[in-house]
């Protein structure tokens, strides 16, 4: 860990001046695959990278490291859990009541946890028999067991080959 970054230091191609220039932040606020796909164009800094290895949140939190681990979890083929999380995030924000909150769960649930889901994610059978006996009833809090499940599973799978020195060298280089 350490001795990389102090590597990266001495080395020519450290940071990226994209990463904190004036549009990123102003990109990184709106939602979308637009934020998303600038954020990817722009590197992250030494910095983002390292705040990135101490914990999933810190990756989560930041649309740059939001938008890189999204890409990391495509090529691995599982970014259910990621998009499932990201979508309960925006319900959240979104705050819906009524008809509107009913017909944003149903679609959470058949996207993500109904037998039929495109896009299964893994919860027990427990978690998923509460989700399912909810729909009706929506709540905005009905899937935070399950948001918190794949976020752990998120984080003993994937996120540590994301973190991977070698990894992050390549998304800082711009082949990542």
């Amino acid at each position: 860990g350490k001795q990389w970054y102090q590597r990266r230091v001495r080395g020519e191609a450290v940071v990226s001046t994209q990463s904190t220039g004036g549009n990123a932040t102003k990109n990184d606020k709106k939602p979308g695959k637009k934020a998303s796909e600038d954020c990817l164009k722009s590197l992250p800094s030494v910095e983002q990278c390292r705040r990135w290895q101490e914990s999933l949140e810190n990756v989560l939190q930041d649309p740059k490291g939001e938008a890189h681990f999204l890409r990391f979890l495509k090529k691995e083929f599982c970014a259910e859990n990621f998009e499932f999380w990201k979508e309960v995030k925006n319900l959240k924000k979104k705050s819906p009541q009524g008809e509107k909150l009913k017909k944003e769960v149903k679609s959470i649930y058949d996207s993500y946890i109904g037998e039929q889901a495109s896009k299964q994610i893994n919860v027990n059978g427990k978690l998923k028999q509460a989700i399912r006996e909810s729909v009706d009833e929506p709540s905005l809090g009905m899937f935070d067991d399950a948001q918190k499940f794949v976020v752990q599973l998120m984080r003993d799978g994937p996120y540590r080959r994301f973190i991977d020195e070698d990894n992050l060298q390549q998304i800082m280089s711009g082949h990542g």
